[in-house]
């Protein structure tokens, strides 16, 4: 690479007229076509050769093409000394610093755990996890360069701080009812000494307001992922942050039954319907119940504590008929939700 390479077209004919086109692998390189070629480091470990066609009035064209030569590079890269730069504990970031290596070299990483390669741990900064605790890590950098063989250097390995050493565990899920209404808790150990701070994601961004260690899905984290980041600290040690896997919150659908205390009532007098709101993931619905009852009315409020029951009273049914009662729920849900069955009610 780099040196300039000349055709020695041979003995021709006097007046011949000689043109060149220089090959890579056998096929033409484009632009080519001077008696002189310089390798790139687009030929490198490639077979150059080149073809001379001699033109003479009144003779067909000749061609000859020369014996091929085998492109080197101008070297193996000069390697920088890497190092693992930081804190190796579990939960904590390590980066790696590669070293001086030439100008525009291209740098590839690849972390260790005891020699062996980690499967995606490849970018210029690691997460240290539990699997690492107690095992040596290295980080093996790569160089490349047009035009020079590459080269690759290994850092000296450090080992990581087995958990409790000086870091808090650092596990934590999102426990309880993945459902509008209900909760997630974050339960990581914290040791003695050591505080934690909350934050609540919806999609990877902070949700605001959320930095308790519990948290209420709303309708707004319907069909979206919720985690929770937590950070823990302890006076004169490093911090640890920690995000949790992410859940999924589904479309919560309620039903609602209601149940007449009795099928038939005396004109005047004020029958009562029992209404019963289920959903799944939802052991207390809450919302506004409205209870239409022939051309009348009347809402009322589920509470917590009610646990999805609730007895509603139906005055004002002074005439005799019959009278369809229907039940609709709007609360914590996704959607509004009505009884599947309308209950017929008799006035005598």
């Amino acid at each position: 690479v780099g040196n300039q390479l000349r055709a020695e077209a041979g003995v021709w004919a006097p007046g011949a007229r000689l043109t060149y086109q220089w090959l890579r692998g056998g096929a033409p390189i484009a632009g080519a076509t001077a008696s002189v070629y310089t390798p790139t480091a687009a030929d490198v470990g490639l077979v150059l050769s080149v073809e001379v066609t001699g033109s003479l009035r009144g003779f067909a064209d000749v061609e000859r093409s020369s014996a091929g030569v085998t492109v080197a590079a101008l070297g193996r890269l000069a390697a920088g000394i890497p190092a693992v730069v930081g804190a190796a504990r579990p939960g904590l970031t390590v980066t790696a610093h590669p070293g001086t290596w030439p100008a525009g070299a291209e740098l590839s990483y690849q972390w260790v755990r005891s020699g062996r390669d980690i499967p995606g741990a490849t970018e210029h900064e690691y997460v240290v996890t539990a699997a690492d605790a107690g095992h040596a890590l290295a980080v093996r950098v790569t160089g490349a360069l047009p035009g020079w063989d590459s080269a690759a250097a290994v850092s000296i390995s450090v080992t990581v701080e087995m958990d409790g050493q000086a870091a808090p565990n650092t596990e934590v899920r999102p426990a309880g009812s993945v459902a509008v209404g209900s909760k997630l808790s974050a339960s990581p150990f914290v040791e003695p000494g050591w505080t934690a701070t909350y934050q609540w994601l919806r999609d990877g961004q902070p949700i605001v307001g959320a930095t308790e260690a519990t948290y209420a899905p709303t309708k707004a984290d319907i069909g979206h992922q919720v985690q929770v980041v937590v950070s823990k600290m302890k006076v004169g040690t490093d911090s640890v942050t920690v995000r949790s896997a992410a859940v999924t919150v589904p479309k919560v659908v309620p039903t609602v039954t209601a149940k007449l205390a009795v099928n038939s009532v005396k004109a005047g007098s004020t029958p009562k319907v029992r209404v019963t709101v289920k959903a799944k993931g939802l052991k207390a619905p809450t919302g506004k119940l409205t209870v239409k009852y022939g051309s009348k009315t009347k809402t009322v409020v589920l509470r917590a504590a009610k646990k999805g029951k609730i007895t509603v009273a139906l005055p004002g049914l002074a005439k005799k008929g019959t009278y369809k009662v229907a039940v609709s729920y709007g609360g914590n849900a996704t959607a509004a939700a009505k009884t599947a069955k309308t209950v017929k009610l008799t006035v005598k």
